[in-house]
């Protein structure tokens, strides 16, 4: 079985063990942009092709050229997909979520690469008061499958802010501020339209 294969059934394992019976729920509201926290960097690259209740498909984030490929990233990469996942989930009038099996049939693709990832220092540097914490960081698009277009373009990471706090948790934060800032774009366009044809 090929690596890639492999990929794609631990991600719709991992789905399933997150999602439960949630695919089935009636849409909502859309969450507020007001309250949603934005990314280091997001462009919206073609708002027309950013409309609410268009399905999508996260993959897992892939490794960048300055960070290694391994196993501990793959975990990271699909606690990424789960933030992003749960996120849509509780706001599906934005966009409907698809499982990684169900990629011919999306209307969008959540794609990116993990561009730098330092770990927690030890040794001298911590006793000297010098320690850094873990920090993670992607890039990412949104793009449409059909024509392969951009529609949106982000950058973000994030720091840990306590001992606790890992890669896997920062992915985590990261896949949701992810997909909160995809809504709140949605949102904007919505209100957007309205305005110009009430």
């Amino acid at each position: 079985m090929h690596l890639w294969q492999c990929r794609v059934i631990l991600v719709a394992g991992f789905f399933l063990s997150i999602t439960g019976c949630s695919w089935s729920r009636h849409p909502t509201e859309v969450l507020s942009a007001e309250s949603v926290p934005i990314v280091d960097d997001g462009k919206v690259i073609d708002l027309s092709r950013l409309r609410p209740g268009r399905s999508v498909v996260i993959l897992p984030f892939n490794a960048g050229t300055q960070v290694e490929a391994s196993d501990e990233l793959d975990k990271i990469a699909l606690m990424l997909v789960k933030g992003a996942a749960e996120t849509f989930q509780e706001n599906p009038a934005a966009l409907k979520v698809l499982f990684p099996g169900e990629k011919s049939q999306a209307d969008l693709f959540l794609q990116g690469h993990v561009t730098r990832l330092t770990k927690k220092s030890a040794g001298a540097k911590r006793w000297l008061g010098r320690a850094s914490a873990p920090s993670l960081t992607v890039e990412g698009d949104l793009v449409e499958r059909k024509t392969g277009k951009v529609v949106l373009h982000f950058v973000h990471g994030k720091k840990a802010q306590d001992k606790g706090e890992d890669h896997r948790a920062l992915g985590w934060e990261i896949g949701k501020d992810i997909a909160r800032f995809i809504i709140s774009e949605i949102n904007e366009g919505r209100e957007a339209s309205t305005l110009l044809n009430p």
